[in-house]
């Protein structure tokens, strides 16, 4: 096999492309071999260190997953002639994809294990893409480890790399590391827990009504899973939507057409997806007599790139009386994402000190602050296929952290004492920085967050098992009021539970488009496979609208360009506006 690859090679040396196919094709049938090789070829300069990575990245992930489908095929195989049993092997499965992650993982690097572990996950029948992601990650950590070690260490990395006492010992690193990791974290989690349980102790709470007041009837679903606040979380973006842009990928290749989802709702720009006006989709809700009765009030300053703030104040008090806008409204901008600026305005000067931060050549939306406590999300969508059937498919209620005072400590110290995660801790301290170093009252309830997004610290809680007849017909009624639009979801403020699960009593304060996701994956105690699984469903939906409606001769796609330009002025506008309340 060596004197095979070697002749290739010298064949092929000067052309990077062929150098990375071969070493590809040579790593499904000889990976240990090919890895050693051309660990040795980057160590004396013979080949590029760039080849060597892709060639190898690709080559071991296609083996791995070669051999993950022989078990799939012998799963099958087995069950058709009852070597084990069905009930046994679903037992099997379920302990089994508890811990794949660790598993793909250790087997990468433990020499020897590789073959029989990923023969056993598909046996086992993990999720196919789920391996795939896996597998391709360990693939490309260990190419580059390899590459580096090689690159670096020169003609000291030949030794090592061929040495049987390093490898054993790199094994036995990985298995310690992955155990110390895990004990830090069963640690965390306990600490966690414990800190949730006595929180009510330390003057911990959300703001909801009374758990005996018979009014309120909304409740979480109940799950398996409480975790305070998962550590996916905390996820970098990237990281959190990798799995859901490959599936979108997947997409837009068995669609033939990328911005298939930008045509779900041709009545707002790009469906929603990015960079959409509120403006546009506050037209639209107005213009639905159905819509418009639940709607709170709104109006849009227009930009005013280069005027001074007085000369932009005296716009906006102008506007306001004509609209009979009276303070205290929320104040957004009219391209925003994630609660981004979100404010309440109080006075006057609240709204100068608001504009002052404001970036003067976007427009900004002044909307009614709502009288009703509660928030909550409620997700339609619709096939233009049949357009008259309505799916009400989400109910999502969302609480609002808060600390209450012990007349001790301070906001801050209130704040770091709580169960949530560092990351939204910066963001609450962020919030009441006025007045983190005031003693609250004992009692005393002091809000973290007022914006109703999960980015901000709302928390969200799953209750879709408990949309009444009542709530899907009024929601119903109201998606099918707005023409041009399939998919969408209502951000609303209620009166107290039972009026919302009678319909009544409501108004929507914000409508997403393609863009909203559905609010029930944040709930905190849904598992990374839950949380991949609804937004996986989300893209299939929306693929599937906008294919629908092209079918039907509705093309409201733009170009791919100016979409992604969409995107980056809708994050720039984000990073331009004042801190969210």
């Amino acid at each position: 096999m060596t004197d095979a690859f070697y002749h290739i090679y010298e064949h092929i040396s000067s052309n990077p492309a062929l150098l990375a196919l071969l070493i590809t094709g040579f790593t499904l049938f000889w990976e240990d071999g090919v890895v050693v090789f051309i660990a040795a070829l980057v160590t004396s300069g013979e080949i590029h260190w760039m080849a060597a990575f892709i060639g190898l990245s690709f080559g071991i992930v296609i083996g791995d997953i070669a051999l993950y489908l022989m078990g799939r095929f012998a799963a099958g195989f087995m069950a058709r002639r009852k070597w084990i049993s069905p009930e046994r092997l679903t037992r099997y499965e379920k302990r089994f994809n508890a811990h794949i992650a660790k598993t793909v993982y250790l087997s990468r690097f433990i020499p020897g294990t590789r073959t029989f572990t990923f023969l056993a996950v598909g046996l086992l029948k993990a999720p196919f893409w789920r391996f795939t992601l896996l597998a391709f990650s360990a693939s490309v950590l260990q190419s580059l480890l390899v590459v580096a070690f090689s690159h670096f260490l020169g003609e000291t990395a030949k030794g090592l790399v061929t040495n049987r006492w390093v490898k054993i010992a790199l094994g036995a690193a990985v298995v310690l590391l992955v155990l110390a990791v895990n004990i830090v974290l069963a640690r965390r989690r306990k600490k966690r827990e414990t800190s949730r349980g006595d929180a009510e102790a330390r003057g911990l709470q959300f703001e909801k009504k009374d758990e005996d007041n018979t009014a309120t009837k909304l409740r979480a679903s109940a799950s398996p899973r409480e975790k305070p606040s998962p550590l996916y979380e905390c996820f970098p973006l990237l990281l959190f939507y990798l799995p859901t842009l490959l599936h979108g990928l997947y997409l837009a290749l068995r669609h033939r057409s990328l911005r298939l989802l930008a045509n779900a709702n041709p009545a707002i720009y790009a469906s929603g997806f990015a960079g959409e006006s509120k403006t546009q989709i506050h037209n639209l809700l107005s213009a639905s007599p159905a819509c418009r009765e639940f709607f709170a009030p709104v109006l849009t300053l227009p930009p005013r790139p280069g005027e001074p703030v007085q000369t932009r104040l005296d716009d906006a008090r102008a506007a306001l009386a004509a609209a009979s806008l009276p303070y205290p409204f929320v104040a957004k901008p009219d391209m925003g994402q994630r609660g981004t600026g979100v404010r309440r305005v109080r006075d006057e000067a609240a709204l100068r000190e608001y504009l002052s931060h404001y970036p003067a050549s976007e427009p900004l939306v002044l909307q009614q602050l709502s009288a009703h406590p509660r928030e909550a999300a409620v997700l339609c969508h619709r096939f233009p296929n049949d357009p008259e059937t309505v799916h009400v498919t989400s109910l999502v209620v969302k609480e609002f952290p808060s600390v209450a005072g012990d007349g001790a400590r301070t906001v801050r110290q209130l704040v770091e004492a709580g169960p949530w995660r560092r990351k939204f801790k910066k963001v609450f301290l962020a919030k009441q920085a006025a007045i983190l170093q005031t003693i609250p009252a004992a009692g005393e309830k002091i809000p973290l967050t007022f914006a109703g997004n999960h980015a901000q610290g709302a928390v969200f809680r799953d209750c879709s098992d408990q949309i009444t007849p009542a709530l899907a017909a009024r929601f119903s009624t109201l998606a099918r009021s707005l023409d041009g639009v399939f998919y969408m979801r209502f951000d609303i403020r209620h009166r107290d539970d039972d009026a919302l699960l009678r319909g009544e009593d409501f108004q929507i304060i914000e409508l997403n488009g393609a863009g909203g996701e559905p609010a029930h994956l944040y709930d905190p105690r849904r598992s990374w496979r839950e949380v991949n699984a609804i937004l996986r469903w989300q893209y299939t939906t929306l693929f599937e609208i906008g294919r629908q409606n092209l079918a039907l001769g509705v093309n409201a796609m733009p170009p791919l360009r100016e979409l992604l330009r969409g995107i980056l002025r809708a994050r720039k506008t984000a990073k331009s506006c004042p801190p969210a309340e």
